[in-house]
């Protein structure tokens, strides 16, 4: 596939780059492995940020002319393979290494501006190669090439790009470089991710892009300078009601039964039924058993119903 690519047969480099479009995203490409693939590779979106913007430009007016059009493919198809391998960290750590790519990233990001479908899915291969390279800084880079100088480019695509995922990836990135301690120097009160970031944080149902914009948020104002600059923002009342919004939002309601009274409820019944058992005394005994039946039956109910009287006398 090297070989077809350094070949300059149109055909042999189209089979190539299909093929590494397929390959790309496994774990087994490995661009280490093979010298002077990544180089091959870099080639064709360096000619589209160089020249081939200008390039298509001048030929869409009419037609975009049959070879122009071939190496614009070529260079979206190079730099998709790129974003895609980027994803497995040997490569991302090589390309984040690899002082090529990083110069290409930043004249990609300089030099194209998304204002065409053409430029917007150019664009958006670079910052996700981007956001996988800065992963991997694990120290300032190169001192030609420093974080500061890819500062500025993310924050005016995330203020000029209407692309929400392009949007979302941007901040993301601009959120890992500016948490290096020597890039604290370079974020200003004015930034213009700052603004785009209070414009998007109503958007409360939309999860991914709000969680970027307050990691974004987090990171601004981590440093006690954007602090400071912040609590004389004109928009810092309404961005505090937001987010009191989103908090209230996020909480979720849990419904707990609790007794209001601990003890159980005694009342007293309407009726109150009791049972006595009477006992006749020896001297109504006597009397009974001394006489004969059936006399003797109709003495001791008698006697029995006359003191039941008097205790239903008593209620």
């Amino acid at each position: 596939m090297l070989l077809a690519l350094r070949s300059g047969i149109p055909k042999e480099i189209n089979w190539a780059l299909e093929r590494m479009c397929r390959l790309s995203h496994n774990d087994q490409f490995i661009l280490r492995k093979v010298p002077g693939l990544a180089d091959a590779l870099i080639e064709w979106p360096e000619w589209y940020v160089q020249k081939g913007i200008a390039e298509f430009e001048q030929g869409n007016i009419f037609s975009i002319p049959p070879a122009i059009a071939r190496r614009r493919r070529h260079a979206l198809e190079a730099m998709f393979i790129l974003r895609n391998c980027s994803v497995n960290d040997p490569n991302a750590i090589y390309l984040s290494t690899h002082r090529r790519t990083l110069l290409l990233l930043k004249k990609a990001l300089d030099s194209v501006q998304p204002d065409s479908d053409a430029n917007s899915e150019f664009l958006l291969h670079v910052v996700d190669l981007l956001h996988s390279v800065v992963l991997c800084f694990q120290h300032p880079v190169v001192e030609s090439l420093s974080t500061n100088t890819l500062i500025r480019p993310l924050e005016e695509l995330t203020e000029k790009s209407n692309d929400r995922t392009m949007i979302i990836t941007a901040l993301r990135t601009l959120t890992h470089i500016i948490t290096f301690p020597q890039n604290a120097v370079h974020i200003t009160s004015t930034s213009p991710a700052l603004v785009v970031t209070i414009c998007y944080l109503p958007l409360l149902n939309d999860t991914p892009l709000i969680t970027a914009c307050l990691d974004y948020l987090y990171a601004h104002l981590s440093s006690p300078a954007m602090v400071r600059a912040f609590l004389h923002h004109p928009n810092m009342p309404g961005t505090l009601k937001i987010l009191v919004a989103l908090l209230l939002q996020e909480q979720q309601e849990e419904l707990t039964a609790y007794d209001l009274i601990h003890e159980p409820i005694r009342s007293a019944p309407a009726v109150v039924s009791s049972k006595r058992q009477y006992e006749l005394s020896e001297e109504e005994l006597d009397r009974i058993s001394k006489t004969n039946e059936p006399e003797r039956s109709y003495e001791w109910y008698a006697t029995f119903f006359h003191h039941l009287s008097f205790q239903l006398n008593d209620y």
